[in-house]
């Protein structure tokens, strides 16, 4: 063996022992004492997030307990309705963080350390962060018990793994859980997109699906693919674990045409910053209408996201007539379990003779700043706020009610859009808002700003904004007899939109828990001494537009 060939060697296993050192395996423990199974996935397409961690299930119930993975100091406390509701990050001396997410509530040290601090800052949401070393935990130290506070749609853990220095999130399943998987991903269909106005996929110039079957280990289109100009091919697969009912994003991916690797990606590390780039990685439209996860093998012009390590021409690929292209798309899970397609793109004539005439208002440009000024409406996009260049059409169909379209189009952050307030609503300008018009048919009420005859508010997406009166206070009711143990309130307010609460007795602040879910208000009135006598009992409650609701009374200890 001639030197060069030694240093290659040795040079290959230097990197597989630093990749392999890179993720310790023995390092963290699972942070349940109950066999992991996961209900959600590290890289799982979300509404407009990838999820950064996983969802590890707690049997359907509340108060199971919540261990640390790792010996550290506790680096944040965080106390919210929504998000990740009760929250633990755990900051560990080789130089990774973890969080537990979703928790009911804390270990009995943790509660009285995080109340207190509740009650010197006087308040009820709150993320915290003690000095370095202040609360030091013990691999396997109980933290708390498993829960559904904040965002959570049933009882689960959120786990995550970040690289304390550059805030990454990580793959928890790089780390060596044992999680067991030996399920194949699953291939349902292919997706191809005409990429410019003259292509044209079995003659028509748009979006097509191809239902993909197995035969023999391989998936295949079961009809063929005739296609001429540019195109982005995309794929409808999903993964899930051994005896997992839940299917989930598959770990990696790769494109290979005539048998070269042309796009390649995996879930290693996510950034918190571009999370919400999932929305230009997926297809954004049939998440939103059809709620289906297709993963396009393309990458967006603008995209932010630093995961692709093959990426030729951005995945884009051109088929001429009378050319033949072969494919196949590999899929993976984090166990090696593959699952591929294979399809050919038959080059065919193109039927397009003459462009589409479209009419729009405007081309935002993907690369700058956009404003566009119609009627009683304006439009302002910062610098790069979209994914590539789009044609918009402004429809006022009335002076309460304005059409932003298309509707299905990712942004990567907010655009402000401004409206001339209406005679008619002069004189109550502090209670009008901008509400988004949801699927369903629903209002989202958004916050709104009103200045020098002009209302404005910052939406993250298109669609049908209408105009609403907001004069109605929020409602607050008392569930349970009044009991210094505890209280329960239900809260309601018409567009569901609590923004500041508080309680008090004679005076002295009382802490309050508000489980958005459920529309309640849980606070305990022993929490402040009391002498005994007669006692006054106070209950706040805002919304978005500030109309104010006070609950009072009395009682005796």
């Amino acid at each position: 063996m001639n030197i060069r060939h030694c240093i290659t060697l040795f040079l290959f296993f230097l990197v597989a022992a630093k990749s392999s050192d890179q993720h310790p395996k023995d390092y963290f423990r699972s942070p349940m004492d109950i066999g992991i199974s996961l209900s959600g996935n590290f890289g799982d397409f979300r509404t407009n997030h990838f999820h950064s961690g996983i969802d590890i299930r707690t049997q359907g119930v509340i108060g199971k307990k919540i261990y640390a993975s790792a010996e550290g100091f506790i680096s944040r406390i965080r106390i919210s309705p929504y998000g990740y509701g009760n929250a633990i990050y755990i900051k560990h001396p080789n130089g990774y963080t973890s969080l537990y997410g979703h928790l009911n509530r804390f270990n009995e040290k943790l509660q009285g350390y995080i109340h207190a601090k509740q009650y010197e800052l006087e308040l009820n949401t709150i993320d915290y962060y003690p000095e370095e070393n202040e609360i030091k935990i013990e691999k396997g130290e109980v933290l708390g018990y498993g829960g559904n506070s904040g965002s959570s749609s049933g009882p689960h853990l959120h786990f995550e793994i970040r690289d304390s220095q550059t805030e990454q999130a990580l793959n928890p399943m790089l780390f060596g859980f044992d999680i067991k998987d030996n399920v194949k991903p699953e291939i349902y269909e292919l997706y191809i997109y005409p990429k410019n106005e003259w292509s044209t996929i079995n003659g028509k110039n748009e979006k097509q699906s191809f239902t993909a079957k197995l035969k023999n280990g391989v998936y295949q289109s079961e009809r063929s693919i005739r296609c001429n100009g540019k195109f982005g091919i995309g794929i409808y697969a999903l993964d899930r674990f051994t005896n997992g009912k839940y299917k989930h994003t598959f770990y990696e991916l790769t494109m290979i045409q005539d048998n070269k690797e042309t796009y390649h990606f995996k879930y290693d590390a996510l950034d918190f910053e571009t999370l919400r780039d999932v929305n230009c990685h997926m297809d954004y439209e049939e998440k939103r209408t059809f709620r289906k996860k297709i993963t396009k093998c393309f990458r967006a012009p603008e995209s932010r996201l630093d995961f692709y390590t093959t990426n030729i021409n951005d995945g884009i690929v051109e088929i001429s007539e009378g050319q033949q292209s072969s494919f196949e798309i590999r899929v993976n899970d984090i166990r090696g379990n593959t699952a591929r397609v294979q399809f050919d793109l038959l080059g065919e004539s193109s039927s397009v003779r003459e462009q589409k005439k479209e009419e729009f208002d405007k081309i935002l440009k993907a690369q700058s700043e956009n404003a566009l000024f119609k009627e009683d409406i304006s439009l302002y996009f910062p610098d790069k706020r979209l994914y590539e260049d789009q044609k918009i059409v402004v429809y006022q169909s009335e002076e309460t009610s304005v059409h932003i379209s298309p509707n299905n189009i990712p942004l990567k952050d907010w655009y402000r859009l401004k409206w001339k307030l209406p005679v008619q609503y002069e004189k109550l300008s502090d209670k009008i808002i901008i509400c988004k018009k949801r699927k369903s048919g629903s209002l989202k009420a958004l916050m709104t700003n009103y200045e020098k005859g002009e209302l404005s508010c910052k939406p993250k997406e298109f669609g049908q904004f209408v105009l609403r009166v907001d004069t109605l206070a929020p409602e607050i009711k008392l569930k349970n007899e009044f009991n210094l143990n505890k209280l329960v309130f239900k809260v309601h307010d018409n567009f569901d939109q609590i923004t500041g609460y508080k309680a008090s007795i004679d005076g002295k602040w009382l802490r309050i828990f508000y489980d958005a879910k459920k529309d309640e208000f849980v606070c305990r009135p022993q929490e402040i001494e009391l002498e005994k006598g007669l006692h006054n009992f106070y209950i706040e409650c805002a919304d978005l537009q500030g109309n104010l609701e006070v609950f009072q009374t009395q009682f005796q200890n």
